[in-house]
């Protein structure tokens, strides 16, 4: 499942709405979509979010878009 592109903006209750959505479809992985150069901002939200999945036993991929 792609995630939409403002999941770097996410609330901690959005997360773990979309992670217990996630695991009652057992949708997987969760796709981490970023721009190809993406920003300080995104690279923090890109480990809070794959921290997040880690903990949820959630596996996921980063999909970066072409320049």
């Amino acid at each position: 499942m792609t995630l939409p592109a403002d999941w770097t903006d996410w609330t901690p209750a959005r997360w773990q709405g979309t992670l217990t959505l996630a695991a009652r479809h057992d949708l997987r992985p969760l796709v981490l979509p970023l721009p190809a150069q993406p920003t300080r901002e995104q690279l923090g939200a890109l480990r809070a979010a794959l921290t997040r999945l880690r903990a949820a036993a959630r596996p996921a991929a980063v999909a970066f878009s072409a320049p």
